[in-house]
């Protein structure tokens, strides 16, 4: 799991899908933990296309894939009899808090619903498969 984080790589979702591009980097190719930051800084803050488009995106695939797979292991965790049981939990809390959710990390869980800003006119928030995984696995975590 940690492999397929750290080579994670992300440059921008689609730009006409995207508002206000201007404050944002569109060009840099982001690799990692950094590469998690921007793809959920654009989905968070810039995306203005439909959750079908997003999620027919490569990273958006990839981010759900390596989320649903956190959960799947947090699973399979809880019911482990392994002495090592906390030493992974810590390691796959310590990958989604520092490589993963950066950049919403410190977001109450109302703070992802999803919701138009007229002062920017722009969407913020996570589209709901994504916000409810990302809570799933912020409460198997706790």
């Amino acid at each position: 799991m940690t492999d397929s984080i750290n080579s994670f790589h992300f440059k921008s979702l689609p730009l006409q899908q995207l508002k206000n591009i201007e404050d944002i980097d569109t060009e840099t190719e982001f690799k990692g933990g950094e590469a998690f930051y921007h793809l959920f800084s654009q989905i968070r803050c810039h995306y203005h296309g439909t959750q079908g488009e997003l999620h027919s995106q490569q990273a958006v695939s990839e981010l759900l894939s390596v989320l649903k797979i956190m959960d799947l292991l947090l699973d399979k965790l809880k019911n482990a009899k392994s002495k090592n049981k906390e030493i992974l939990i810590t390691l796959v809390r310590h990958l989604f808090d520092y490589k993963i959710v950066t950049r919403i990390r410190d977001e109450e869980d109302n703070e992802l619903d999803l919701e138009y800003c007229t002062e920017c006119e722009c969407n913020h928030g996570l589209p709901d498969e994504l916000k409810n995984l990302i809570l799933e696995i912020r409460r198997k975590l706790k």
